[in-house]
């Protein structure tokens, strides 16, 4: 009787063994799975985003601003040298369908306009029926309204839609959507000081991207009296592809000026004018598609032009592209969390606590 039961045990502590064996295979092959499809994720995030998107400029020096003294008052005068690192910066605007997707991989992330509820509009273009907030004024005037429920899926309230513009420049992204978005692609805003190096294509003391002169099939741009007529001579009169138009210099870089303004990582200032720290600025570059080459109405493009905002502003003209500190060679691996540093001095730490408790006695042999 004592030899079944003793047979019995020990039939059960094999069949315990066995199972355990069955749960730590699966428990591994549940992590390679986990970790093969993370991977996959990553690896397809990248491919939709395209780092060929990206263009590598050679660091350098270059004269920043514009020799016209009536400029002062924008900082645009007088001229600087400055030098910048090696960096690349992204050919192209960044698209709706590429803000889907991040919307998409993160979708609790809520933009300042969702979460306020409105966003700026040019009266023109707002749809039928859409509302404004008649309390709330823009610093440049009644030709822009804060239309509720703009966002970057809505771009002129309610009734408008992106679904057949995923090509074109996405719109109602404030400098922290900006940033959110280039840090969940790997990369960052660029500087100003980066943003007019790469708009300048190695040439200094030139008002545009490809020279002095103006071109009018070059850039997304207001053909016309603003904000009365637009004659659309340039197709547009609107928001564009971001490859409606050809490279605007040798660097092959697009819409540097005209279609949108770009969000910049550098805090806006002028000269002899005090900034408010606790509230600060962010510069924008590169003028939309409601400013003029030169002219009496509308405000004028060039490579030096600069203006800021609060970092909670978007408006249906603004938007941005990222950039990355020197030349990416190889995509980011993906670790495990046992093969990071911290992890393993964590480790090494917990290892020698308790080696010193065992050599003391206090602690149990069998942990």
């Amino acid at each position: 009787m004592l030899l079944n039961w003793f047979a019995l045990a020990v039939a059960l502590a094999a069949a315990a063994e066995q199972l355990k064996a069955v749960e730590s295979d699966d428990r591994s092959l549940r992590r390679t799975k986990a970790v093969k499809t993370a991977k996959e994720t990553q690896q397809g995030k990248r491919k939709k985003l395209s780092r060929g998107n990206l263009v590598y400029l050679e660091g350098g020096g270059y004269r920043m601003g514009l020799n016209d003294w009536t400029l002062l008052k924008t900082g645009e005068y007088p001229t600087k040298d400055v030098q910048v690192k090696s960096f690349s910066i992204d050919r192209h605007l960044v698209t709706n369908a590429d803000f889907m997707a991040f919307k998409n991989d993160k979708p609790h992330y809520v933009t300042d306009a969702e979460r306020e509820g409105h966003s700026w509009v040019f009266g023109r273009q707002k749809t039928d029926g859409a509302r404004s907030d008649r309390l709330r004024t823009h610093r440049d005037g009644d030709i822009w309204q804060a239309i509720r429920n703009a966002t970057w899926e809505q771009p002129y309230g309610p009734g408008s839609s992106v679904a057949d513009k995923l090509n074109f420049p996405v719109v109602h992204v404030s400098y922290y959507d900006a940033f959110s978005y280039c840090v969940w692609a790997d990369k960052r805003l660029p500087t100003e000081y980066e943003w007019e190096f790469a708009a300048r294509g190695g040439q200094n003391d030139t008002k545009y991207p490809w020279g002095n002169e103006t071109e009018v099939m070059r850039s997304n741009l207001w053909q016309g009296r603003f904000p009365e007529i637009n004659s659309g001579k340039d197709g547009y009169e609107g928001l564009s592809p971001v490859d409606a138009f050809p490279a605007q210099n040798d660097f092959d870089l697009y819409d540097m000026i005209g279609n949108v303004w770009e969000w910049t990582s550098t805090v806006f200032t002028l000269p002899r004018v005090n900034s408010d720290p606790e509230n600060p600025e962010y510069t924008v570059k590169g003028g939309s598609y409601m400013d003029v080459y030169e002219g009496l109405s509308g405000r004028e493009v060039r490579n030096s032009a600069r203006q800021g905002f609060s970092p909670s502003y978007r408006a249906a003209n603004l938007g941005f592209r990222c950039s990355e500190s020197g030349r990416r060679t190889r995509s980011p691996v993906l670790h495990r969390l046992e093969d990071t540093w911290d992890y393993k001095v964590r480790q090494m730490t917990k290892a020698s606590v308790v080696g010193t408790m065992r050599l003391a006695g206090k602690y149990p042999e069998e942990l």
